[in-house]
């Protein structure tokens, strides 16, 4: 019997694909900061790669992104390892690395999170899992943000 790595399995279990980011010019900016924050996935962590790159983040972040965009019409991108989601117009609106960090694309106006200048000047950081919070309304905070990031990315092109 082969042994399969759970991680790798989790992962495929939330998406068998990933399509490659749109490249245009509204993604411009943050492929360049994934980019360059990639490592080539190795023969010896390949159960934890996406896109021939090694994955960035928990399987069970993951699974919370995708879980946060129920009802949205999204496509799951891996981007260098990194689990990301756009709009129907390509632009990338979330993404999420480490065990509890998701990245979101808000006007500056509305942001009720942490800029990331590095990602781009209207990309922001919050909690997957925000701990002051039920884990109901928990998701349903991340779930309202997420649809506001999604909303502002099909202003974008």
């Amino acid at each position: 019997m082969t042994r399969l790595d759970p991680p790798r399995l989790r992962v495929q279990a939330v998406r068998t694909h990933w399509a490659e980011p749109k490249r245009i010019p509204a993604n411009r900016e943050v492929l360049a900061f994934l980019e360059s924050q990639a490592a080539p996935s190795n023969p010896k962590t390949a159960s934890w790669d996406i896109d021939s790159y090694e994955l960035h983040s928990h399987p069970d972040l993951t699974e919370r992104l995708l879980e946060v965009t129920t009802g949205l019409t999204v496509h799951s991108v891996g981007a260098y390892g990194v689990t990301c989601v756009s709009h129907p117009n390509g632009v990338l609106f979330a993404f999420v690395r480490g065990g509890f960090v998701v990245f979101l694309r808000l006007p500056h106006s509305t942001a009720d999170a942490d800029s990331q200048p590095g990602v781009g000047l209207d990309w922001y950081q919050t909690d997957a899992f925000p701990t002051e919070l039920s884990k109901p309304a928990g998701t349903a905070s991340l779930s309202a943000i997420v649809k506001e990031s999604w909303t502002y990315a099909g202003s974008l092109q």
